[in-house]
């Protein structure tokens, strides 16, 4: 620790007056220019008269002083003392002329503003503030002069409101005290009819700017320009968190939130300063800079701050503007304390205090300082303290005082002010721009701001990490526990869980993984589904000191043995039926465990610490782990934009998968926000009509998903759903047209796992489209680099690869260093120690947001997961039938990609797509098994020996497809044609034509449909067969998926219909909306869920119309239990379980049971005679699909269990 003796406050002031040199003649001091012809404008003058010739019509840089005289006024009093003043001071009663484009000042010998009286006698106070801000808003002619304006409101006959407007090339801060002083004293003169006594002023500002612009200044400022150098070498901006992404050209728009510290408060931090022997504002920059390290989770702070500018004893009495705009940077690395870091500050202050004569847009322009458009280059948040000000003063009988005026302007992001008023206290102003924030979160940025300060006073010793509240990621939840303890958090089909309850639940939980060794950087695996359980396993992980370590049930035996191994992990949060599908090497917990103590335990965890493991696909064949910190996640959550974060009003469905990191979004942004997280059984958010109702229901107002998911929704009624999250792959322009359509806020948001979660993020606006998406701008805590090959920033509009640095960056890779020192680099652009992450996707700068245009490397994005076909091809060169892999991707368009393996066969005949599928199914999650496999003799290979991937993916040299057995012949004699003349006509019918790749595309979007619903080999798939384009995709997606086709005869008698389906016991039925009645089988009507209204020809997925549940053939039983939503049942069972929520029990038939419109779940049994069409004309132990035909025709059928496709002709 430095045992260096800091200044005292008057040393300080000793300093500077010797660093600003003597005021007598024969010194370096300000001296009156004889010539007044022609004088040179100063440094900040030339700034604002360039600023005012770009825009001469715009006001924001007038200054408004409103002062309030209550009293019998003496108007002409008054309008000699303003005289007197422009008279003492030349800078207002001066004008601006150019030469050569060179500006000059011209001063006139006299005049004073002309004093405008206006009556607002009997008038409302709102009415009253618009007069009084009207002035302010008028343009000031810096050609012709007057620089300043004087308007009397006359508000009763001894109330007035003087408005004085003063253009800022002649004004500042400081000059305001002096106006209002030099105003008092000459109008109590002019009212007694004596002269005024005022300080001598031995100078004018136009000395002043003579001075500046000659040699011995300019030696000075040199000097101090070594200082600044150093100081601002490799500073970063602190990214503060906001409520709306950044404009690109911001509109200036602002407001304000002020209150009063304490009275106790104010002393404590006085005693502070003097016991530390600094400056009050070193000690409330010194909080602020606490909190704004907590804000940001960046330990180096750059704040602007406003300094008189009057370091020469002869402009301490002038009018005009000398205020310069320094930047403050203060380190708070190392969690120092609060006496530490209030050292730290008084330095900086100290250095800025006798290092303040260089003016801010030269200090930039030396530096070589990148602008940024519509923003400080050096700083986003400002802090000024103001010194003491009286509230009021007497003037014989006028009581002189402060109109206040709404701040409707904001110059930063934010400004804070501290300003003493005597008799009232300190108060803290703050002026915020609301292009970014909203009101809520500055007022509790104040609150904030007050509890720091607070421990600073009560604590010096104390470090400032104490004071971050919280610190863990868990500890978010427990804040909003404490706070709203009856509140919702979880909504499940069967209950409500609250606050309190599922803090509870956690903690006995938390004891009861204690007891089983767990603790800090320990992973605690959790094998369940979405939903309850799953949060309070979360939770209960974090809050016994451990890291979750999530498992999707979804995924293979081996793929969790997988990570399980890697992670060293012996405890699993899981059913205990589970537990035979573990290694017997762990121990398996029950999410219910409720044997050990349930109060809350201390964590032994600290912001270090792991709060969760995450894996991701690796190009090796195994998955990477990613290690998250709690600082880290804590810094995402914190940073989440207020306008996109769940707030208590709000209702998020679970909807991720476990094992992608954005189910961490879904959950802890939601609970630190005070929202409730709506949990379903799997089957219901595989469904999209059913997770439509759901969220209908449960009236989720906030989703977060992939674009490829959300377009699954399209169409279903959604009125409660106002915000959207999207991310993990790029959006389309008609997505985000169609879902913007009624007033919903989409973020697009990006990040890789390794930087917690999202990086950037930004709303999404249809109307303002480039031809890519944007990814918005740099979240807080976060800094986005876009580098050449060589490192070096890329300009504005240049692809270069994206690098990430901040707060918010993992420790690593799980046992890989060789790895982690790969991707996780040195920032070259940030303080000494900081890390970036290295992404490999490319991307581009416009202005302030961001763009992808690809990947460095081979990863991919399928459904938002990052799948790296290096893994896939490791593993199935392992399969004993193929000698040579490779996997590509190939886009479908509308955000449709498919992961398509090129094999070449071991020797003889090649595996089928079944058992290739099969191999992969039980090491590789379901979105990593490739939906195509092909056959190639051998691989093409570049001159350099490379595979040639462009030559095996192109359209002309492709190979047949692997056989899947006779069942798929016809699919694939299909795709061979399509392959060979894709823009050739296939089928033709009433609404036009179509050729064979759209008929393939068309095919494929269904299949997938198809087999989202488990459709595979030897299941049937009825279909209500007609003479149209979209039959022919119905059957040819049928074929693709692998089953077997139906057709079902339209004008059959439904009593046919029914001894069809009966017999055959189809796994779906497919049929159109809008369909006629024809021989007497009843019209299909839309189930209030599944109305279609998208048209074929659009391209865009259908959307499944699930209405009756799975059933099988095989011999009546009536003892069997009906199986669970989602549950497909064997084949010895005829249970039928109704899905549909518009059936009515007990009807017998299907008109009157689409009539009735029930809600039974109970198993129903067949008779001998079956049912009719029920509900939407499904029929029971179905599964219905919406195709997207428009109408219905019949060709005959021989057989209607035959597998083949028979003789009907298309026409």
């Amino acid at each position: 620790m430095s045992t260096r003796r800091r200044p005292t406050l008057a040393e300080t002031r000793r300093s500077l007056r010797r660093t600003a040199g003597a005021a007598v003649p024969g010194t370096d001091g300000i001296r009156p220019v004889a010539d007044r012809t022609g004088l040179a404008l100063s440094y900040n003058q030339e700034q604002q008269w360039f600023l005012h010739r770009w825009e001469p019509s715009r006001s924001e840089y007038n200054a408004t002083v409103p002062v309030r005289l209550r009293g019998p006024l003496d108007v002409t009093a008054l309008t000699r003392a303003l005289r007197t003043i422009v008279g003492r001071h030349e800078v207002l009663r001066t004008c601006y002329g150019e030469e050569d484009g060179t500006p000059y000042q011209i001063v006139n010998a006299s005049g004073g503003p002309d004093l405008r009286v206006v009556d607002a006698t009997g008038r409302d106070e709102e009415s009253v503030t618009e007069l009084v801000a009207g002035p302010g808003n008028e343009p000031f002619d810096l050609d012709r002069g007057p620089v300043v304006r004087a308007t009397l409101v006359r508000t009763g006959p001894e109330d007035h409101v003087l408005v004085l407007v003063v253009h800022h090339i002649a004004f500042d801060g400081a000059s305001l005290t002096i106006l209002v002083e030099e105003l008092v004293a000459c109008y109590a003169a002019a009212a007694a009819g004596t002269a005024p006594v005022l300080r001598e002023v031995p100078v004018q500002y136009g000395d002043f700017a003579a001075w500046q612009r000659g040699a011995p200044a300019e030696k000075l400022m040199a000097d101090q320009l070594g200082y600044w150098r150093g100081r601002l070498a490799g500073a970063s901006v602190p990214v503060f968190p906001a409520d709306r992404p950044r404009p690109a050209r911001p509109s200036g728009a602002g407001a304000a939130h002020s209150l009063f510290l304490p009275a106790r408060l104010a002393d404590d931090l006085a005693v502070l300063a003097k016991d530390h022997r600094v400056s009050p504002l070193s000690v409330y920059l010194a909080g602020f800079n606490a909190l704004l390290a907590a804000y940001t989770g960046q330990d180096d702070l750059c704040v602007g701050s406003v300094f008189s500018g009057r370091t020469r004893r002869e402009t301490d009495r002038l009018i005009g503007y000398f205020a310069n705009t320094l930047v403050l940077r203060t380190s708070a690395a190392g969690n120092p304390t609060f006496g530490e870091l209030l050292r730290r500050t008084h330095e900086t202050v100290l250095g800025a205090h006798l290092n303040q004569d260089v003016p801010f847009h030269r200090l930039v322009k030396e530096l070589g300082i990148t602008r940024r458009p519509g923003r400080n280059p050096l700083f986003d948040v400002c802090f000024t303290m103001h010194h003491a000000i009286a509230e009021s003063v007497r003037v014989g009988d006028i009581e002189v005082g402060a109109f206040s005026l709404p701040r409707r302007t904001s110059q930063f992001d934010l400004t804070v002010e501290i300003t003493e008023v005597i008799g009232e206290g300190v108060c803290l102003w703050a002026e915020y721009s609301t292009d970014l924030f909203d009101a809520e979160r500055i007022e509790r940025l104040c609150g904030d701001y007050l509890r720091v300060l607070t421990a600073m006073a009560a604590s010096p010793q104390s470090r400032i990490g104490a004071g971050r509240e919280p610190r863990l990621l868990h500890e978010l939840f427990e804040a909003r526990a404490a706070e709203q303890p009856d509140a919702p958090a979880l909504r499940t089909p069967d209950r409500t869980v609250t606050y309190a309850e599922l803090d509870a639940a956690a903690n006995a939980l938390a004891a009861a993984l204690r007891e089983h060794g767990t603790g800090p950087d320990l992973p605690v695996a959790v094998l369940l589904d979405p939903g309850a359980e799953l949060t309070t396993a979360a939770l209960a992980i974090m809050k016994s000191g451990s890291a979750y370590l999530p498992l999707d049930p979804l995924h293979p035996r081996e793929r969790w043995a997988d990570v399980l191994r890697q992670t060293g992990c012996r405890v699993v949060v899981a059913p205990a039926a589970r537990a035979r599908e573990l290694p017997a090497s762990v121990t398996v917990i029950e999410p219910d465990r409720r044997d050990a103590a349930g109060g809350a335990l201390p964590c032994p965890a600290r912001p270090g610490n792991l709060a969760y493991v995450i894996f991701t696909s690796g190009s090796t064949g195994q998955p990477k782990g990613v290690l998250i910190e709690h600082a880290a996640a804590v810094n995402f959550v914190r940073g989440t934009p207020g306008r996109l974060a769940p707030d208590p009003r709000d209702r998020v469905v679970q909807f991720t998968s476990p094992a992608f990191d954005v189910s961490v979004y879904e959950m802890f942004v939601t609970l630190a926000g005070g929202g409730c997280l709506v949990s379903a059984p799997r089957s219901v958010l595989l469904d999209p009509r059913a997770l439509a109702a759901l969220m209908r229901r449960e009236r989720v107002s906030v989703f977060l998903s992939t674009p490829a998911t959300l377009s699954l929704l399209d169409g279903y009624d959604l009125p409660d759903l106002r915000k959207l999250s999207i991310g993990g792959e790029a959006p389309s322009r008609d997505l985000v047209r169609r879902w913007r359509a009624d007033g919903r806020v989409i973020q697009n948001g990006y990040g890789p796992a390794e930087t917690t979660v999202e990086a950037s993020c930004g709303i999404l606006d249809d109307r303002d489209w480039d031809e890519l998406p944007s990814i918005g701008s740099e979240r807080a805590g976060y800094r986005i680099h876009i580098l050449d090959e060589h490192g070096v920033p890329v300009p504005d509009g240049t692809a270069g690869e994206l690098h990430i640095t901040g707060a918010g960056l993992a420790r690593g890779y799980l046992g890989r260093p060789g790895l982690t020192a790969e991707r996780f680099l040195p920032d070259p652009f940030g303080p000494p120690g900081t890390r970036m992450y290295r992404t490999g996707d490319l991307a581009r700068r416009r202005g302030e947001r961001l763009q992808i245009l690809g990947r460095t490397d081979r990863q991919v994005k399928i459904r938002g997961h990052r799948v790296e076909p290096g893994e896939i091809e490791a593993v199935l060169a392992d399969h004993p039938d193929i000698a040579q892999v490779t996997v590509e991707v190939t886009d479908r368009g509308n955000g449709d990609k498919d992961l398509v393996a090129h094999v070449v066969p071991a020797a003889g005949e090649a595996p089928t797509v079944a058992a290739v599928r099969s191999f992969l199914r039980d090491k590789l999650p379901p979105v990593m098994i490739p939906s195509r496999v092909v056959a190639v003799p051998a691989m093409p290979v570049t001159v350099g020996g490379k595979v040639d991937r462009a030559r095996l993916t192109a359209g002309p040299t492709r190979t047949p497809r692997l056989t899947a057995g006779p069942a798929r012949t016809l699919a694939e004699v299909f795709e061979r044609q399509a392959a060979r003349t894709p823009r050739a006509p296939a089928v033709t019918d009433g609404s036009g034509e179509r050729t064979f790749a759209e008929l393939d595309a068309h095919a494929g979007r269904l299949a997938r449909v198809l087999r989202r619903h488990g459709v595979g080999p030897e299941d049937i798939v009825a279909v209500a067969a007609g003479k149209t384009a979209d039959t022919v995709a119905v059957l040819l997606a049928v074929l693709k998926a692998g089953a077997t086709y139906l057709p079902i005869a339209e004008d059959a008698p439904a009593h046919r219909c029914g001894l069809v389906l009966t017999d055959a016991a189809p796994r779906l039925l497919v049929h159109s909306r809008g369909a006629r009645a024809a021989a007497g089988r009843p019209t299909p009507r839309a189930c209030p869920g599944c109305a279609w209204t998208a048209s074929p020809r659009t391209g865009r997925i259908p959307v499944p119309s699930v209405c009756a549940s799975i059933r099988r053939s095989g011999p009546t039983s009536s003892t069997r239990r009906a199986p669970r939503a989602g549950r497909t049942v064997s084949r010895s069972s005829t249970a039928v379980w109704s899905a549909c929520s518009t059936r009515t029990a007990g009807t017998s038939s299907g008109p009157a049971r689409a009539a009735a419109g029930c809600a039974s779940r109970s198993p129903r049994r067949w008779a001998s005679t079956p049912p009719g069409a029920d509900c939407c004309g499904c029929w029971p132990g179905t599964i219905c699909t919406w195709s997207t035909t428009r109408s219905w025709a019949t060709p005959e059928r021989s057989s209607p269990r035959s597998r083949s496709t028979g003789s009907t002709s298309w026409t």
